[in-house]
């Protein structure tokens, strides 16, 4: 199986979104690279935020909810992989997009880890967590 993994550049919270785009492919009985794979729900199609490829000569408008995440698991000092389908397949492709569906159960067995992102607190979602963790 080949993919696409965003390899998400080191910086801070507020600095520029930056990736680059890598090739993987998911084969178990190779070596597998190391990824974690991300599930969060779209949300709205509007606002974008801009994340800018190859050292800021293109970019790509994600949606706002992506760009959060990306934002909060980005790390300050090294890179990080990620498969996120909005940007990791080529969602004009009718057949890239049917092909990469059918297999997400296998992408989501073979990554290091699988995040869900549930989006940033409000509305006192902390204090949900915390009832969780109690539990």
């Amino acid at each position: 199986m080949h993919i696409r993994v965003l390899i998400i550049q080191p910086g801070a919270f507020k600095d520029d979104l930056q990736v680059v785009l890598r090739h993987a492919v998911l084969d178990p009985t190779r070596s597998i690279p190391e990824f974690d794979a991300l599930s969060y729900v779209w949300g709205p199609p509007e606002p974008k935020e801009r994340v800018y490829l190859d050292n800021k000569t293109h970019y790509l408008d994600i949606g706002i909810n992506l760009g959060v995440a990306l934002r909060h698991l980005r790390y300050k000092d090294k890179t990080r992989a990620i498969w996120a389908d909005a940007v990791c397949i080529n969602q004009p492709d009718p057949e890239e997009l049917g092909d990469q569906v059918r297999q997400m159960g296998t992408l989501y067995r073979l990554a290091r880890r699988v995040i869900a992102w549930l989006g940033p607190e409000e509305d006192n979602s902390a204090r949900a967590m915390d009832v969780l963790k109690d539990l």
